[in-house]
């Protein structure tokens, strides 16, 4: 589990925490003032729902995803794969690289401790 406070450029301020090595029961959620974006499914690219709640802990506006059987991590494989293939065709540099990879995988290691 990861845990960590965090200030917006607002000067609002919020708290993760991350349980996503929990086998038992998938949770993906994050709470910022009276709105709640969660995801209860494995897969982490789809299927979530936003609240939005007043002070008083009313519900005002709830939205979720259509969901669907498809694994969701697949279409940002495919628009990211084919963005790199667009990229070599066109003899140009592709965005993100492997740099960006390796720069994502520091900073997961540095939160992790």
């Amino acid at each position: 589990m990861i845990e960590w406070p965090f200030d917006f450029p607002s000067g609002a301020q919020g708290y993760s925490n991350d349980h996503q090595s929990r086998p038992e029961r998938p949770l993906h959620r994050w709470e910022i003032a009276f709105t709640v974006v969660e995801n209860a499914r494995w897969d982490y690219m789809a299927g979530f729902s936003f609240t939005a709640l007043d002070e008083t802990g009313r519900v005002v506006v709830q939205a979720a995803e259509q969901g669907n059987s498809d694994n969701g991590r697949l279409p940002p494989f495919r628009r990211l794969a084919e963005g790199c293939v667009t990229a070599a065709r066109e003899q140009r540099a592709c965005q993100p690289d492997f740099a960006a990879g390796a720069r994502v995988l520091s900073l997961i290691a540095m939160l992790r401790g």
